[in-house]
This record gives structure tokens, sequence and C-alpha cells, in this order.
């Protein structure tokens, strides 16, 4: 459900965006999932000179990759049902994402059943990874915090940054793209 509220300094909207359905998405899922499995399989081959690509042991890990990736997929698929569920509030002061509250709490719900379990098999690791996914249910940017903005007009993401850690992207619907983007503009170019 796409929502959209045009107040003269305030832009207020939810969408459902689809997580496979924009190449900012794809992009980010290859650097996180492509890097570490390419620095891997590097590491693997240089250490064994190339022999560990032949032995079977290493065509069952790549079988398991391939699984862990594809079970990925279809999970979140029946959960998420393919989509993300965003809220933006974009006004005066600053921009602000939440997710969608249904949607907050299937993620909460996860990250707590992966902590629980990563207690139980003693991997403080995986409980790590639960407890960072709460981390990026809200995101707030003041105007003063913001250093870089980048619009990818095709799939209308507005991508507005302040460091490393903080950052948002500002996904919008066909109807809102054009005043959000100049709203942005007018409030970035100081």
């Amino acid at each position: 459900m796409n929502s959209y509220n045009n107040l003269s300094s305030e832009y207020i909207w939810k969408i459902d965006v689809p997580i496979f359905g924009t190449s900012l998405v794809r992009k980010q899922l290859i650097i996180a999932l492509g890097l570490p499995l390419l620095l891997v399989l590097s590491v693997i081959g240089i250490s064994s000179g190339g022999e560990a690509f032949f032995d079977s042991g290493f065509k069952y890990f790549i079988y398991i990759i391939l699984f862990l990736a594809l079970m990925t997929y279809f999970l979140t698929r029946l959960i998420y049902k393919g989509v993300f569920k965003a809220e933006f509030r974009i006004d005066n002061e600053g921009i602000l994402y939440k997710t969608q509250k249904d949607h907050e709490k299937k993620s909460k719900t996860i990250a707590f059943l992966v902590m629980f379990l990563s207690i139980i098999a003693k991997s403080p690791g995986a409980g790590a990874a639960g407890y960072a996914s709460q981390a990026n249910l809200e995101n707030y940017l003041s105007w003063n915090q913001i250093k870089k903005v980048t619009y990818h007009d095709k799939d209308r993401i507005v991508y507005v940054m302040a460091n490393f850690a903080d950052k948002i992207a500002i996904f919008c619907t066909p109807e809102n793209y054009a005043q959000v983007k100049a709203y942005i503009e007018r409030k970035t170019s100081n």
C-alpha cells in the first residue's frame, strides 16, 4: 500500500519495495554476499595451490553455499512476501526512515529466534548478527548530518549518507519522486 501526503514542508509516505526488484538492492546484496564468498574462495585456492578446487570436499562446500543462498531467497519470499515495507517522513528537520509495523514485528521475531538459537548453539557471532539486524529498523538523519546524496532516477531512490554507518535509501513512489528529489536538493544545496 502506498500513501502520500503532500504538505508544504513535510512529505510522508509508505511503500512496499520489492526486495530483489531494484538495482541498488541487488548491488548491495552482491557486495554483502559475493565479496566474502570471493574472499573465502581466493584464500582456499591460494592456500591449496589450486588443488582444493578439484577436491570432492570443495564441491560439497559450494553445494552448501548454493543451498543456503536458495534457502535465504525462498525464506525471504515466504516470510516477507518478497517485499520490504518502509515508511518515510521528510520535513524541515531531516529524514526519518522506519520499518512498517507489521514488517517490524516479523523482523523482531526472527532476530529473537536467531539470538535464542545462537545461545543454545553457543555461537556469539550469530547472536550478534541477530542483534545487529534490529539496528536498522529505524533511522533518522538531520539535514546538517547529510554529507552525500545520490539520485537513482530509474529506480526512484534517493540515497543519503552522513558517514559510512549512517545512511538511508529513500524509496519513492512514481507520484512523489520528483517532489521528494526537489525537496532534498533544496535542503542539501546549502
